[in-house]
């Protein structure tokens, strides 16, 4: 049988921004039965809170459920959320370019820019924007640019949440791709000037 925490479950869970005490379930009504849609309203309160099964319900195949926001964060409920098994406890994310330890970061759940860059940082020197690849869950991809900030709140669009799965790079900011195209110019000249002065050192003729 799968309940309604079932579902909850496998979709991610709850967030701070869920509104529990008005969960909408509605279901196709068979031809035999009359035909139609029922709609009916959970408060799933109690069962985070206190662990009371009473109103996880059992669905049935093409239930449709919709989960209200509240206009307000409360963080009691991620908490309760991940002590009832409904929530994942950390999300992981990939973190490349110009910060001092690339790779794989494991961050708990609701969890901002800021602390994947407070594991993977420092930034290196001349890094610039940061940029996040996403799949959304409607199968849609976020591409963003972000101009980080390591004071902005988390939430806010300096310090965005991540979800899981996010892919992060950090770019070269204007000032490290000139460098790095002034380099990569003067470097062969560098070099022949480099020979130039060891054929003279070695021959004692000026080229």
């Amino acid at each position: 049988l799968t309940t309604l925490s079932n579902a909850i479950k496998k979709a991610g869970g709850f967030t701070s921004y869920s509104d529990l005490s008005k969960i909408e379930i509605t279901r196709d009504i068979p031809i035999g039965k009359g035909g139609g849609k029922k709609r009916a309203f959970i408060d799933f309160r109690s069962y985070i809170n206190k662990g009371d099964d009473t109103y996880d319900i059992r669905l049935f195949d093409g239930d449709n459920i919709f989960i209200p926001s509240l206009k307000e964060k409360d963080l009691n409920i991620l908490s309760n959320s991940i002590l009832a098994g409904l929530s994942p406890r950390f999300i992981d994310v990939s973190i490349t370019g110009l910060v001092e330890n690339p790779g794989a970061v494991r961050i708990p759940i609701e969890g901002s820019l800021s602390d994947v860059m407070n594991l993977a940082g420092p930034r290196k020197p001349l890094s610039g924007k940061i940029y996040i690849l996403r799949y959304n869950k409607d199968g849609t991809l976020l591409r963003e640019n972000i101009i980080y900030s390591a004071t902005a709140s988390p939430g806010s669009r300096k310090n965005p949440y991540l979800v899981n799965g996010d892919l992060i790079t950090v770019k070269n900011s204007i000032l490290g791709r000139t460098s790095g195209t002034l380099k990569a110019v003067t470097e062969p000249f560098v070099g022949i000037y480099a020979t130039k002065e060891v054929i003279e050192t070695i021959s004692g003729k000026e080229f």
